[in-house]
């Protein structure tokens, strides 16, 4: 298994190979070698000891960066690429990963959210942590739809494990993305889809001009309220009783 880099630069292999170096140098000035021959000898000795212990090195070195390469572990050497999209809505900021992942299982967008959180999270933290990522950056994986009447499907994700049902910025970023990158045929002045998110289907209405969507509006889930979440009072401290009704959505 190959070595991470350590703070020092050097990987634990090199270390322990110089501390053998350094041991072997301690062994030939005790037993008086150094005594005895010129210290140009004593380095090509060496040299030449470390030349023959690099060359038995090498063998193992290359079956583990095979190894590395063809492991099933989400990290370290790999040859798959992400095609990201960085996009922002108002300021909030959005990667919109439109290619390069594996199949999603689940028989809903909902499924497939509960799949990504728990099997797959691996690339949330590639997206979003460092070095790639910083703490205000968010994530959507755009995949193929469920429902019908969508264009395509996306699951959510941001900071700490969070996977929301939906969100609004990152629902107008994932519009913009298939609207200029043509995914979603693009029309003037006006385009309409519809998205699947985790929470359910989601219309877009996107104004658009010059290959640009340059407005997007969207028309969220249905809200609703429970009968036991209407009339609540409680009491506000200052302002005494107050009634509300609660709404979901």
């Amino acid at each position: 298994r190959m070595s991470r880099i350590g703070r020092s630069g050097f990987s634990s292999g090199s270390r322990t190979f110089a501390q053998l170096i350094f041991v072997m140098a301690s062994i030939i000035v005790s037993s008086g070698i150094v005594a005895m021959a010129p210290l140009h000898r004593v380095s090509a000795r060496l040299a030449g000891v470390s030349r023959r212990l690099a060359s038995r090195r090498l063998p193992r070195c290359a079956r583990a960066a095979a190894s590395s390469s063809s492991s099933s572990s989400p990290w370290g050497a790999s040859g798959k690429t992400l095609q990201v999209i960085d996009c922002h809505a108002g300021g909030e900021p959005a990667r919109v990963v439109v290619g390069g992942l594996p199949s999603v299982p689940g028989r809903t967008m909902f499924d497939k959210r509960n799949h990504m959180l728990k099997q797959m999270d691996h690339y949330r933290k590639l997206l979003l942590l460092e070095p790639r990522g910083y703490p205000c950056q968010n994530a959507n994986f755009v995949l193929p739809p469920v429902h019908p009447d969508a264009a395509f499907g996306y699951v959510i994700a941001e900071q700490n494990a969070v996977y929301p049902a939906m969100s609004g910025h990152n629902t107008i970023c994932v519009a913009t993305a298939l609207l200029e990158t043509g995914m979603v045929p693009m029309t003037e002045p006006i385009t309409e889809f519809t998205l699947e998110a985790p929470a359910g289907l989601i219309g877009i209405r996107a104004r658009c001009e010059g290959g640009k969507a340059v407005d997007v509006e969207l028309k969220n889930t249905p809200s609703f309220c429970r009968p036991r979440d209407m009339g609540v009072r409680i009491d506000v401290p200052e302002l005494g009783q107050v009634e509300l009704d609660i709404a979901y959505g």
